[in-house]
């Protein structure tokens, strides 16, 4: 199939226009032999089918990250047809960076100037006619979040299918590193091996090596390339290469910013300066930020109690027609689907509102640009702890899912940033445990159910950040790297593309819900038919003693290694038999003779504060193997989060009664 790549810097709208182009027809999955995730779709022209892939968002194509090393790696192993580099209108000079290293690649080249819109704002014109000129590219002004220039764009896209772009200019470096760059390119053609497809970039080759690029000097030696590398780059006379090829670039920017560009010598303060001033205010921006916090949990929670109810009733109804269907010799089928499907599935299923507005309201602050301005003002705090500011973006991930949470730490420059990270995510609340929340809140503090999910989500916070500081002071003992980011411009978020990333994470949601949640619930019902949970159960309870948890409580701990999600399924199985709804789970944990936590809401609290905190699920434990390289990680998480959980969920239950009161009972 044809394949078009876009390439650009983080926050430069590039998952916009990817969803403008191919609508619908994307999925998500994990580019080959990594776990970093990468989003393709299709785009339709003329009939034809031209593969859209996203790649992870970089700053260079200097192989220093995860993000960096797949995102070339796409470039030079797929060879797309086209390459679309999205860059910041508003931030143009510091997106040129990446733009001419892709010219040093020279692959079929276009580049868009999004947010043309916020650049005027800002007093910043650029001519793109000239600019094109100077690139030897096509230059597409978009505003991507309206709309604007994407139909261009992809009829630029489908024209290059069938005309080939040429590749763009070669902007040169001074002479004396021009002659070492065609002395390594005349060596690199001496070689028949074709080393990474390297035999047709040989310029961008020599560039590396000259650049001194480790990864790209790991790959020549392994294919072979001899000492005349180092022989050409000792001719260069470059002492610190890395910092002087950054140099030579940035001169060159600095030369096409001077034709190119007009700037107001007084640009006027934009809305995202004023909103600035009070957003991320030294005295306010804290307070507002837990504020928006408590609006998410309390539009979480009231807006999806009509859908949970037509969820409840339509479950209801099947559960009706399957026990009307299944009758006399079938009646255990009808009990089999009712205890698995209706009960077990119907119980988590019912949480999909809940989960779909939680993370609708993630998408919009995100798309605003707010989360950036909450990783600025938990950076101070984080610091303190240990923790590097730009570790609250996973943090702030790990509310939808831990798994890409602990995938995105990746962005971290820094080896012990990263792994400090990676070790306290697993402690931030994911939309998984959402339903257990909602079960307890409704069944034990029904008039201060937001409070609760939001002081849990906090506690969360909490405690990772007091393993962070733990961690940095015992086993990650180097000093944290510094910390800088940049604020995009405030935006009206697009319908469609928070639509798109609700729908997305929902449907993750359903698909475990219809895949490994409904086996885990499958294998819960047939060991509850043979008799095989309660001693199981049992034995877990002495372990729980103090918390006063019955057999049935303790084994949906149990089961909730497999997902989260699983603790209120197996719940719904073992309490209600066929009578699943979740009303009538609420009332079983309420009724002395069926749950051994009615009428203990400190108790309640504390196997809420376990769920929180207790090992991550299955999946979580993979990726952390996955991106640790190292199953001896991975199970210091299962064993060090299920202890702290104990922990912390028993001294929670003595201190309950200093909170009961602000939670009104």
């Amino acid at each position: 199939m044809l394949t078009v790549a876009l390439v650009g810097n983080p926050n430069v709208g590039k998952s916009v226009v990817f969803n403008a182009l191919t609508g619908l027809r994307q999925h998500i999955a994990n580019f080959p032999r990594t776990t970093v995730e990468k989003k393709t779709g299709t785009m339709l022209y003329n009939r034809i089918s031209i593969e859209i892939t996203d790649l992870p968002g970089i700053y260079s194509l200097t192989a220093q990250t995860i993000d960096e090393i797949v995102s070339r790696d796409f470039i030079l192993d797929q060879e797309p047809q086209l390459v679309v580099n999205i860059l910041d209108a508003s931030n143009f000079e510091r997106n040129l960076f990446l733009t001419l290293q892709l010219m040093e690649l020279q692959v079929p080249l276009v580049v868009c100037l999004n947010k043309s819109d916020l650049a005027e704002t800002n007093g910043i014109a650029i001519d793109e006619k000239l600019l094109s000129e100077i690139l030897g590219v096509k230059v597409i002004p978009l505003v991507a979040v309206k709309g604007l220039g994407i139909d261009e764009l992809r009829n630029f896209i489908g024209e290059s299918m069938e005309t080939p772009v040429p590749a763009p200019k070669i902007l040169p470096f001074p002479s004396k590193i021009e002659h070492s760059i065609k002395a390594l390119e005349e060596i690199l053609l001496q070689y028949s091996v074709d080393a990474h497809r390297l035999r047709d970039h040989t310029r961008w080759v020599a560039i590396k090596v000259l650049e001194e690029d480790t990864e790209m000097a790991e790959r020549l030696t392994e294919k072979g390339f001899d000492g005349g590398l180092e022989r050409a780059k000792i001719k260069a006379g470059l002492t610190d290469p890395p910092l002087e090829f950054a140099n030579i670039r940035y001169k060159l920017i600095e030369d096409i910013i001077v034709q190119t560009v007009r700037k107001d010598q007084r640009p006027p303060r934009t809305r995202s300066d004023l909103l600035d001033d009070v957003l991320t205010h030294q005295f306010l921006g804290i307070p507002i930020f837990i504020v928006l916090m408590w609006l998410v949990f309390e539009f979480t929670f009231s807006i999806a109690d009509p859908f949970m109810v037509l969820v409840e009733v339509i479950f209801f109804y099947v559960g009706e027609i399957i026990s009307s269907i299944f009758t006399n010799d079938l009646a255990i089928v009808g009990e089999f689907l009712n205890g698995t499907l209706v009960d077990g599935i119907g119980s988590i299923v019912i949480f999909l509102p809940n989960i779909m507005f939680l993370f609708l309201a993630i998408a919009v602050l995100e798309d605003t640009g707010y989360i950036v301005r909450a990783t600025f003002l938990m950076d101070k705090i984080l610091t303190k702890f240990g923790l590097h500011g730009q570790s609250f973006i996973p943090m702030m991930l790990g509310f939808g899912c831990t798994v890409p949470a602990i995938m995105s730490a990746r962005g971290l420059r820094s080896h012990t940033d990263r792994m400090v990270t990676i070790m306290v995510i697993p402690f931030i609340s994911c939309g998984a445990r959402l339903p257990v929340y909602i079960i307890l809140s409704a069944a034990f503090f029904p008039a201060s159910a937001p409070l609760v999910t939001l002081l849990l989500y906090f506690l969360g916070i909490i405690v990772a950040v007091g393993m962070a500081l733990i961690f940095r002071k015992t086993v990650f003992t180097e000093e944290a790297s510094s910390f800088i980011i940049e604020f995009p411009m405030y935006l009206i978020p697009k319908i469609s593309s928070v639509g798109l990333k609700t729908w997305h994470n929902s449907k993750l949601f359903l698909r475990k819900a219809g895949g490994i949640i409904f086996m885990s619930i499958t294998v819960i019902w047939l060991m509850d038919q043979i008799g095989l949970i309660k001693p199981l159960g049992s034995v877990v309870a002495t372990v729980f003693a103090p918390f006063n948890l019955d057999w049935q409580l303790s084994a949906a701990l149990l089961f909730g290694f497999v997902a989260k999600e699983v603790v209120v399924g197996s719940l719904g199985s073992m309490y209600l038999g066929d009578a699943g709804t979740e009303s009538n789970l609420v009332s079983a944990l309420q009724d002395p003779s069926i749950s051994s936590l009615a009428g203990l809401p400190g108790h309640a609290f504390a196997y809420m504060v376990f769920v929180l905190l207790y090992v991550p699920c299955v999946a979580t434990i993979g990726v952390i193997r996955s991106e640790t390289n190292s199953w001896k990680w991975a199970g210091f998480v299962a064993v060090y989060t299920t202890l702290v959980a104990y922990i912390v969920a028993l001294l929670t239950l003595f201190a309950f009664p200093l909170i009961a009161p602000v939670l009104g009972v």
